[in-house]
């Protein structure tokens, strides 16, 4: 996220730079850490929402393969 954050920002940057001729680097440094915790925190809520439903299906009694459960069918799901 920290690459996708800092790529939107300078992005923003230069085409906020090419409409008005100006170069606004105060601007630009102060989003810049807002987008980037904006990033990690979506980043943990995802990652946090992906275990739990591969924990999920770890513990649930499924019969994929003829009757027996494997331990590697939930990673596979996801």
């Amino acid at each position: 996220m920290f690459n996708d954050a800092s790529g939107i920002i300078l992005l923003n940057m230069a085409i906020s730079w090419y409409l008005s001729r100006q170069l606004e680097i105060a601007h630009t440094v102060v989003d810049f850490p807002y987008s980037m915790l904006r990033g990690i925190i979506f980043g943990l809520i995802a990652s946090a929402i992906l275990v739990l439903f591969r924990q999920g299906l770890s513990r649930r009694n499924l019969k994929f393969v003829q009757s027996t459960f494997h331990s590697t069918t939930a990673i596979l799901l996801l």
